[in-house]
């Protein structure tokens, strides 16, 4: 067998299982994934792992969380263990339980530390990865976009929500009023690790497809008379300009009327954030997108595009419950210039019922 050449080649007799790695700045990408396509017609089991903004030389940047995923997932395939968890899904799962743990007046998330016990996620060394600023915007981002999907929640308690990159994200069950329907939208191989450590529960759907391959949106179910918000928690990270402004236009497109809301940083915000990372201060990817002008940005793409929101993810109330006067003070730069922020989008101008 022409072992460099895979796609040429019959796996199925020497493989019940292949991972497929590759990064969108890769000049194989396409080989990857014709080779995925191939493998998905057999009866093999093929996992497409696809990286964005990421190096492809994965061995000599362990420390970048994509990169360590590879690692630990050709060391679990060698030992034949079944239970792994890519290490950027551990982070969110530790992030949210510690939110939980320290501050459940503020945050109520019982089932991440439920998860992170089921992992084994130990909360030793992981504070370390990110520098205090950071870490303070991961675990302010969580309480602002359960309030902004909570906004919607209220204008529109039968209406549809589509967590995009769900991964084991709880979401759902913070937010959930009895009534609403929920799709959490991921790779194939993170919607099959949702399934194994999570429930489904009733009105809620598992899509696992590829997020930027927009055909997904067809098996979404919505009623003429229903408002869908989608929603990007920590997704523009995989997003350039680009592929944020091809991913609206699809959603404009399928369903008028839609909402979007995200997280993005600014331009400065960006450019610590790179530079944290590049020093290692930060465990993480670079970062190649940033808005500064959220207004002139999105009547350049779509005039009908609406701001529903455009704020700074930093709450007063919220940094007096977590931090000392002292530390609250160091966040009056940056929520002055909304250096992190909460961006909530409706996309044309369809009215729904209440």
């Amino acid at each position: 067998m022409d072992v460099t050449s895979p796609v040429y080649s019959d796996l199925t007799d020497i493989c019940d299982e292949i991972d497929i790695f590759t990064s969108d700045g890769d000049m194989l990408n396409c080989y990857a994934r014709r080779l995925y396509d191939k493998i998905k017609r057999t009866s093999t089991k093929v996992n497409f792992y696809q990286y964005y903004s990421v190096v492809h030389d994965y061995f000599d940047h362990p420390y970048i969380p994509e990169c360590k995923t590879v690692i630990k997932k050709i060391v679990a395939s060698i030992k034949g263990d079944s239970d792994f968890v890519p290490a950027d899904i551990e982070n969110d799962i530790w992030c949210r339980a510690m939110m939980a743990e320290r501050y459940p007046k503020l945050y109520e998330d019982s089932e991440s530390i439920r998860l992170a016990d089921k992992i084994g996620i130990e909360h030793k060394n992981r504070n370390s990865q990110y520098t205090f600023y950071d870490r303070t915007v991961i675990m302010e981002r969580l309480v602002a976009m359960d309030d902004r999907v909570g906004n919607f929640i209220n204008r529109y308690a039968d209406g549809i929500i589509v967590n995009v990159g769900a991964e084991l994200d709880t979401m759902f069950g913070r937010v959930d009023n009895g009534r609403i329907k929920w799709y959490n939208v991921d790779l194939p191989e993170r919607i099959d690790l949702r399934r194994k450590y999570m429930d489904t529960r009733d009105r809620e759907v598992n899509i696992g497809e590829n997020i930027l391959d927009y055909r997904w949106l067809e098996q979404i179910t919505k009623p003429r008379d229903t408002a869908i918000l989608f929603v990007l928690y920590d997704m523009t990270k995989y997003f350039d300009r680009e592929r944020l402004k091809g991913f609206l236009n699809a959603v404009w497109r399928k369903f008028p009327g839609a909402e979007v809301v995200f997280d993005a940083k600014n331009s400065v915000a960006k450019r610590m954030w790179n530079i944290n990372v590049f020093m290692g201060r930060n465990k993480g990817s670079m970062l190649r997108f940033s808005i500064d002008n959220c207004t002139s940005l999105m009547y350049d793409w779509n005039v009908k595009y609406k701001i529903l929101c455009d704020q700074t993810i930093f709450r007063g109330g919220d940094l007096e419950r977590m931090l000392s006067p002292k530390e609250c003070a160091k966040f009056r730069h940056s929520i002055k210039k909304k250096y992190d922020k909460i961006i909530h989008l409706r996309l044309g101008t369809e009215h729904f019922l209440v």
